[in-house]
């Protein structure tokens, strides 16, 4: 299924592409202004025509670049960007299903398939940066389910080095391109180094060795793109400290903008604003510590009133995963659990794009028809998986290209400058198309 949706996807997108101007004004109308998303589609426009990312976007610089990438190779085309997103989506989808349905048995592949399918409607209608996200994860759970088959596809505890790095590496770019629940990393990197120890120091100092390797590279991406587009003013992650801030203060972000923006000029820029968060933050915390505490426990509260039968559903999973799995549902969960009493607050579900394939996959895991106690796969079936494995791998370096290489394909042409507008508005100084029915503006 997934597979059929990739063909019509970049059809279509080749279609939109030498068509003059952008696809329908519509577009921008119904798609980009949804919450964060004009910001970014303007950070993109502000790459393509300038070379660099606007204060905003310099931010998380990743998602930025990828729109503004899918819009050069699109011919400026909204929707022809959007295609390419789904249809990289849909082959990383393809990848977990495969590799699922090999470690966890048809009928918890094909669940897993279907549940994802919400939040991948979700998101790759819009130019939030949960797409980038959601596709990186997905090619990561992939690669760390891969790696659960034990070395040579035998009974160890100890976890396939080379998928297991992948997946690490992935994970990691993803939750930096859709930061959420951060402390999955190195709550994963500690399970799999435990249950490798297992099978040996040797085994455990491998292990540790890739995932160090893994992580510097998904930092090294992040870094990279941020060197090359973002604005040097600007401070990576700044909205970070209004979080923090919400947190200190017992409310949430939103409060603690609304309080920023009191003690500062409309004219103070990103940097102004995260300095006096972070600072205003250090002082409660030191001088009301239980606020913070509270605030923690409260997300947490929210978190799991609202999740408790997946938590349940994954509990089932757990007891029937094989020992050879359990590291990867027990490290996981510990660092999601870690990471929401921090995230939850503000984002809600939102926060956690980037774990979503693994909170669902935990919990098609419930459905597995392979037992825990049954001989673990042989090095065929495990073999099987690779070219699936490799599928999502490709997705995912394929959309990373998209990030690094914008120069390459970027152009310094505006958006709309062919369509006829009857009155136009704005959006961060880039014009967008007017049209009789959009009179509000």
């Amino acid at each position: 299924m997934a597979f059929a949706l990739v063909v019509p996807a970049l059809l279509l997108a080749a279609w939109w592409r030498p068509l003059p101007g952008p696809s329908a004004a519509y577009a921008l109308a119904g798609r980009v202004p949804w919450s964060d998303g004009s910001d970014y589609w303007s950070a993109a426009q502000h790459l393509l025509q300038q070379g660099m990312l606007d204060e905003w976007g310099s931010r998380r610089p990743m998602n930025g670049a990828f729109l503004a990438a899918r819009l050069a190779l699109g011919g400026d085309h909204l929707l022809a960007a959007l295609l390419m997103q789904s249809a990289l989506l849909a082959l990383a989808l393809a990848a977990l299903v495969g590799v699922a349905a090999n470690r966890l048995g048809m009928l918890a592949s094909a669940t897993l398939g279907a549940a994802l399918l919400a939040p991948i409607a979700v998101v790759q209608c819009t130019t939030q940066s949960e797409g980038l996200g959601l596709l990186l994860a997905i090619a990561s759970m992939a690669a760390l389910l891969r790696a659960c088959a034990g070395r040579g596809g035998s009974s160890s505890v100890e976890p396939r080095v080379t998928s297991l790095s992948i997946g690490m590496a992935l994970l990691t770019v993803a939750m930096i391109a859709r930061p959420g629940a951060l402390l999955m990393i190195p709550a994963l990197a500690v399970g799999a180094v435990v249950f490798a120890w297992r099978s040996g120091r040797r085994a455990a100092v491998t292990t540790a060795t890739g995932l160090v390797a893994a992580v510097a590279i998904g930092i090294s991406v992040n870094g990279a793109a941020k060197l090359l587009y973002a604005d040097p003013s600007s401070l990576a992650n700044a909205n970070f400290a209004g979080t923090l801030l919400g947190l200190a203060r017992g409310t949430d972000y939103y409060e603690a903008d609304a309080w920023l923006r009191s003690q500062l000029s409309p004219w103070s820029d990103e940097r102004e604003r995260s300095e006096l968060a972070y600072a205003e933050s250090w002082t409660l915390v030191r001088e009301q510590p239980g606020v913070l505490a509270q605030s923690l426990l409260r997300n947490l509260g929210r978190f799991v009133s609202r999740a408790w039968p997946l938590l349940a559903i994954a509990g089932i999973g757990l007891w029937r995963a094989p020992r050879s799995e359990r590291w990867l549902w027990i490290s996981g969960w510990c660092g999601v659990l870690l990471s929401v009493p921090i995230v939850f607050g503000d984002g809600g579900v939102r926060a956690l794009a980037a774990s979503w394939p693994f909170l669902l996959a935990s919990a098609a895991a419930a459905l597995r028809s392979r037992p825990a106690t049954a001989p673990p796969i042989s090095a065929r079936e495990l073999t099987a998986t690779r070219p699936f494995a490799a599928l999502g791998v490709g997705a995912a370096v394929v959309a990373l290209a998209f990030v690094l290489l914008v120069p390459l394909v970027a152009r310094p042409v505006g958006l709309l400058e062919s369509l006829p507008r009857h009155g136009s508005f704005e959006v961060d100084q880039y014009p967008s198309p007017g049209t009789e029915w959009v009179d509000w503006v």
